[in-house]
C-alpha cells in the first residue's frame, strides 16, 4: 500500500487520505477519527495479508515435505505389499501339493488297509476252520 501512497505523493506512512497535502483543519473530527480508524484496519489487514503469505510460503514447503515422504512410504508399502504377495502365492503353492500328498497318503492307507483286512481274513480262515 506504500508503494500506492507514493503514487499520490505522499512521503509518510499515512495512506494518501491522510497525507499531509489535504488540509486537515477543514475536516471534521469525525471524518478524521474514522480515516484514522481505517488506517489502522488497512495496516492491520496489510500486517495479516504478509504473515499470511510467510506462513503460506512455510505451509507450502510443509506440505512439499510431506508429499515427499508420503511418496516414499507408498513405494514402500507397494513393496511390502508385493512381497506379501508373493509368499502368499508361495504358501498356496505349498498348500495345494500339501492337499495333494494327503489326499495321496489317504489313499495309500485305504489301500493298505483293504490289504490288511483282506490278510486278516485269510489269517482268520487258516486258523478258524
Amino acid at each position: 500500500m506504500e508503494n500506492s501512497s507514493t503514487e499520490y505523493g505522499s512521503s509518510s506512512s499515512h495512506l494518501w487520505w491522510l497525507d499531509n497535502s489535504h488540509n486537515r483543519c477543514h475536516q471534521s473530527q469525525w471524518l478524521q477519527f474514522t480515516l484514522s480508524e481505517f488506517e489502522k484496519k488497512v495496516k492491520k489487514m496489510l500486517s495479516l495479508i504478509e504473515e499470511d503469505g510467510d506462513s503460506f510460503a512455510e505451509r507450502a514447503e510443509d506440505s512439499l515435505e510431506q508429499k515427499v515422504e508420503l511418496v516414499k512410504r507408498n513405494n514402500d508399502n507397494r513393496e511390502a505389499i508385493n512381497d506379501l504377495r508373493a509368499y502368499i502365492r508361495k504358501l498356496l503353492v505349498q498348500n495345494i501339493e500339501l492337499k495333494s500328498k494327503l489326499a495321496q497318503t489317504k489313499g495309500d492307507i485305504k489301500r493298505n488297509e483293504s490289504q490288511l483286512s483282506r490278510a486278516e481274513d485269510v489269517i482268520l480262515k487258516e486258523i478258524l476252520p
